[in-house]
């Protein structure tokens, strides 16, 4: 069986195990997540995300995670109505930075009662990539410089994708109070 077949058979769930060829045991929540228990370094579980796109026809393309459906702008002329590939790239580092802040904030006691970010991707041509993206954090919260900054500074540590994305481009960016 192929990578590919693997990833896309559906797994025996029964117990919540799944036994996946070549890659031991792994435990599958019920939202699709697969904690494998084989380990790039030996001794740390690594998560496996899976997500299903197809094509609908020149203009639409979906893409299939749990229980969602996201429309991927995917023709050529562009849609208003859809996410492009680049603009995905923009929500993920911002859902990532914001579910980072939703994890610190309680173990931080950190008292906020809304979020913003925004991001700007600069896409050079030639070769086509993302050469730079950058962000502003924007906190409803009373908390002073000091807390704000370590809030910052942990979103920026703990962040999956802020992470990988950083690795492959410039990533930087601000916090600031909303004001």
């Amino acid at each position: 069986m192929t990578r590919l077949q693997e990833m896309t058979s559906p797994p025996d769930t029964s117990a919540g195990v799944t036994e996946r060829p070549g890659s031991g045991r792994s435990l599958r929540s019920s939202s699709g997540l697969t904690i494998s228990r084989q380990t790039r370094s030996g001794d740390t579980p690594m998560l496996e995300y899976r997500v299903s796109a197809r094509r609908i026809d020149a203009h639409e393309s979906v893409a299939d995670c749990k229980d969602a459906t996201v429309v991927l702008d995917t023709d050529v002329m562009g849609r208003r109505d859809a996410f492009n590939p680049a603009e995905l790239l923009l929500a993920a580092v911002a859902a990532c930075m914001i579910k980072g802040i939703e994890r610190v904030t309680p173990m931080l006691k950190f008292h906020m009662s809304g979020v913003e970010v925004r991001l700007i991707g600069v896409r050079q041509d030639s070769p086509p990539m993302m050469a730079s993206i950058d962000y502003e954090l924007i906190i409803d919260t009373d908390e002073d410089d000091r807390r704000l900054e370590l809030l910052h500074q942990n979103v920026r540590k703990y962040g999956t994708i802020s992470n990988t994305v950083a690795a492959a481009t410039k990533l930087q960016g601000v916090i600031r109070r909303k004001t």
